[in-house]
């Protein structure tokens, strides 16, 4: 995992409930940073954004960024932030927000959704938040993950050992009308994430974002029952298409 970058340059606040804003950071690239006051939903946010790497889903990088006190003043688009390490991720220009399942036959499109058909069946989404770019092909990416895990964004080490199976993401499946063999493929990917791959994703969040050891240990444990379980559907994909 990469160490933290800083923030350098608060560029504007963001709509949304999570005072989300735009910066520049000591890398050089664009972030959109929460900050650590958002506590327990930043860990699924990053979470996510690292588990997507595994199986190729299209999530925008996600980066630990330091946020100095010294730029937390009147003025700064900082105002409610708390100094110290909080969530980014990366900014992506030319997009627009939905909710809705869209373009599914643009070039890309196909593949990109079943890799959120897995990632979310893997993850659990509260809710589902998309950018489409709007040039054409506009691709789908998938943001905003704090609502993620069994329990949404107050989930416990109860919710998470008493939830559900994991499925594929139906909302996802029938909304994109994702093939067999799309899948197929994700799903050979997704046994790529053995243990110690999920267990080094979780160790990631700070401890300040308000997860324990004990509640690690048990995301770690519902996130690999769950690839097992979406392993074990591979069974039905093998010949179709």
């Amino acid at each position: 995992m990469k160490p933290p970058c800083t923030l350098r340059t608060p560029l504007r606040r963001l709509r949304g409930q999570a005072g989300a804003v735009l910066v520049e950071c000591s890398d050089g690239l664009q972030y959109v940073v929460k900050g650590r006051q958002n506590r327990r939903a930043l860990v699924a946010d990053q979470v996510v954004g690292l588990l997507a790497r595994v199986v190729e889903a299209p999530v925008p990088e996600v980066r630990l960024v330091d946020v100095p006190s010294a730029l937390i003043v009147q003025g700064s688009f900082l105002e409610t932030f708390e100094s110290g390490v909080g969530h980014g991720s990366r900014f992506l220009p030319r997009c627009i927000d939905s909710w809705d399942i869209r373009y599914p036959d643009d070039l890309g499109n196909a593949e990109r959704f079943a890799a959120l058909a897995v990632l979310y069946g893997w993850a659990d989404p509260e809710d589902r938040q998309f950018l489409y770019s709007v040039d054409n092909p506009h691709l789908v990416h998938s943001v905003d993950h704090g609502s993620f895990f069994c329990g949404s964004s107050d989930w416990t080490e109860e919710t998470l050992a008493t939830a559900p199976p994991a499925v594929l993401d139906q909302l996802v499946v029938t909304g994109a009308l994702v093939k067999p063999h799309l899948l197929m493929e994700v799903l050979d990917r997704l046994q790529m994430a053995k243990d110690d791959v999920i267990a080094q994703v979780v160790s990631t969040p700070p401890s300040e974002w308000g997860i324990s050891l004990d509640e690690r240990v048990a995301l770690a444990q519902y996130l690999s029952r769950r690839r097992d379980q979406l392993l074990a559907l591979r069974a039905g994909f093998q010949g179709s298409s």
